[in-house]
Order: C-alpha cells, then structure tokens, then sequence
C-alpha cells in the first residue's frame, strides 16, 4: 500500500514539472520578439538573427538615465538600433557615445520595389515585426520615454522610386502608418542633404565643427559636407563616383579594351562631364579648402583604417595621405581576389585579434580588391581638389561610428534642441 502511494505520488510530480515546462514552452511560443525573428530567420529573411538577442547590460550604468536616446533606422540595407548617451565633455570626442554595439537586421525591405513600384509584403510584415520588437526593447530594457526614442528612414530607402513621385509618396504613407501602429511614433523621412548633416553631426567633435570637413565614402556615392557658422547652415556636395559602381565601370572598360584596372579608374575619374557639377559646387564655395581637419567615414575608409592601422580600436583613427597611397600601391600589387592583410598585429592580445579577424571577414565580404582599390582612387582625386593631398597639416581622421551617422546624429539634434 505505502509502495503504491509513493508511485502515485512521484507519478503525479512527474505530471506537474511536465505541466510547468509545456506552459513555459506556449509562453515563448507567443512571445512577439520571439515570433518576429523565427519567422524570419526561418524563411531567411533576416541576415543576422544573433544580433537580435537581448544585449548584455553595462557594467557601470549610468546614473541618469535621462542622457540616453534609442534611435531606429530604416535603410535600403535592412534596420538598425542605437542607444546612445550624451558626453559631458564638450573639448573633444563626439557628441554621443554608443552604450553598447549597434544591433542590425536585413529584412530586404526594398528587394523589387523598382520594378514592382511598391513595398513587398512579406518584407514589410518582417520590417514592421522587427522595428517593433527594437522598439520594444528600447522601452523596456532601456527604459527610455517616448520624447527619446526615434524612427528615421535614410534617404537611399527609397532611392529607386526617386523619378516616380506619385509612387514615392504612396510608399512613404503606408511604411509611416504601418510604423505609426506598431509603436505610436511617427516616422521621419531624410533628404541626402538631412543624411550628411546627421552624419557630420555624429563624427565631428563639438568643439571642432567650424573647421572640419565630412567626407563620406560608401559603396555606391561619395559626398562631401561642411557647416557654414558653427551647425547654422550645411552645405552638402557630391562627388559623382562611388567606389563600387565606378569599379564595374572600369572592368567593363578594361574587357572592351583592355589596359591596367587602375589606368582604367582614373580615366573614368578625368570625366569632365561628371566632374562639371563637382567643380562647380568647389568654386562656389572655396573655403572648403581652408578646412582643417578632414573626417571620413565609410566602407572603403574602414578597410583602409583597419588593415594600415590594426592596433587602432578607438572612436577615431589618425589617418595620413601616405597611408592612402601605401594602401592603394598594396592593393594594385595584390592578385586579383586577395587583399592585403594588416601588418605589425604581432603583439596584440587575443581580444583584439578576435576582434580584427571578425573585421576583416567582414571586409572581405563587403567587399573586393577592385572595389577597395577603385575608393583608394576616389580618395586621392579627392585629396587632390580638396587640398588635402599636399597640405601636411591638414588632419585625416577615421570616424569609425559614421556608419551610423543617421542614426546618431539625430539623437544630437535632439539634444541641441532641448538647450
């Protein structure tokens, strides 16, 4: 008899931890966040699900939370997060410092919206669940009222419905109510002038503002801005190659008639059709030249940074023409596919070699040798209207978060806004 109610009895705790795990298990299973990421890494969707866990907390929180801003992202690449928190100092460094790493999901929001004119579904559903879920997370996890927290779209999101109005309104309304209904806030759309302000407003120091200049090197467009008066007035403009497309157009150039990839390239950049605007704009404004302290951010500027100065971990890397030069001569003596790898990595620890290697697989994947040798190029012809190629005090300086430059930067208009 005491065996047969010991068995009932163990039976029946077996019954209950059962019970306990299945409620815990529906709870996840209805968790939203949990939801949004499995659908979409399930159906491949988003690129790097990892990035989507909860982040480790700060060892050392700050004591007044009201310094901090979350600001959401929207690009043609997919979504980005940012908290930020404003420095105190106002002599150097940014303005804002990142509490922790960026956190990014590609939900391929764009993918035929030139051909199709309008949004995927699918995509959209999968960017609205994960906009939703960051924003979340700032409310929650970060505990930030509503008044700093931020939604932007860059200005490339819509970039292929740019000669299409009609079309380009329409899409913006439906992204802004489907984004209006996920979390309460209402969008803000960016200009490419918007984008660079925010940007130079990310990687300038304060105290510097009225003699820097941005250069902004990415895949596809160079640009260019300075503020006019201490952050009164931005003036914006564009040099007309970007480091990817003005690749493809050298390689096309060297199979239809052969010749040197890089002889190629620097025919293209001596276009003085293309050039006309450029030259125009740098005569209208001459005191661009004056500027001493040149900012650069960017893909092909991050390549160069990283694998000339691996030692370098910073918010800022001191950079000089010569190692341009020295990087673009590595880069033509390179077999095609191969790019150099960073020397004098000897003495660093096993953290930062980690930490190196994850930047130059990333490297490698972002880009090619001919793509990094085509920003090289670009970089020099800039040097070379700019006056930065022969002016040896004039400073080059690597903003490594300019990546990020919307996105924090609009976190320093708003707190410039509340002064």
């Amino acid at each position: 008899m005491a065996l047969a109610c010991l068995t009932l009895g163990l039976l029946m705790l077996a019954s209950s931890a059962s019970l306990a795990v299945w409620k815990l298990r529906k709870k996840d299973a209805h968790n939203p966040e949990t939801e949004a990421v499995a659908d979409a890494a399930k159906e491949g969707r988003v690129s790097q699900p990892a990035t989507l866990a909860t982040p480790k907390k700060p060892d050392n929180p700050p004591s007044r939370p009201e310094q901090l801003y979350g600001g959401i992202e929207i690009g043609s690449k997919g979504v980005k997060v940012v908290v930020v928190r404003a420095r105190a100092t106002k002599t150097e460094g940014p303005a804002m410092e990142l509490l922790a790493p960026a956190q990014t999901a590609n939900t391929s929001l764009v993918v035929g919206l030139k051909e199709n004119g309008i949004l995927d579904p699918n995509a959209l559903r999968d960017t609205i669940r994960v906009v939703g879920t960051f924003h979340d997370r700032l409310r929650n996890d970060h505990q930030l009222s509503p008044e700093r927290i931020y939604i932007i779209a860059s200005s490339g999101l819509f970039s292929p419905l740019q000669d299409k109005p009609e079309l380009l309104e329409t899409n913006k309304r439906h992204l802004a109510a489907a984004i209006q209904k996920a979390t309460g806030h209402d969008i803000v759309f960016l200009d490419m002038t918007q984008d660079l302000e925010l940007t130079f407003r990310a990687s300038v120091p304060p105290n510097e503002v009225e003699e820097a200049l941005l250069v902004d090197l990415s895949s596809g467009k160079t640009n260019v801005c300075y503020s006019d008066g201490s952050l009164a007035q931005f003036v914006p403009l564009s040099f007309p190659f970007g480091a990817v497309p003005l690749a493809e157009e050298a390689n096309r150039r060297v199979r239809e008639r052969e010749g040197k990839f890089a002889e190629r390239i620097d025919e293209i950049l001596k276009d003085e059709e293309k050039r006309e605007p450029w030259l125009a704009g740098l005569q209208r404004h001459p005191s661009l030249v004056n500027l001493k302290r040149v900012y650069l951010t960017g893909g092909p500027i991050w390549a160069l940074a990283t694998i000339t100065h691996p030692q370098e971990a910073g918010p800022y890397v001191a950079l000089s023409f010569a190692d341009v030069e020295d990087f673009a001569r590595r880069l033509e003596e390179s077999p095609s596919g191969s790019i150099p790898q960073p020397k004098g990595t000897e003495d660093m620890d096993t953290a930062a070699k980690k930490r190196l290697d994850s930047a130059m697989r990333r490297i490698g994947k972002d880009f090619n040798r001919e793509q990094l040798l085509a920003g090289m190029r670009i970089l020099k012809a800039l040097g070379a209207d700019l006056g930065f190629k022969t002016v040896a005090d004039k400073n080059l300086i690597f903003a490594r978060d300019g990546y990020l430059g919307p996105a924090i930067g609009y976190a320093v208009r708003l707190k410039d806004k509340k002064r």
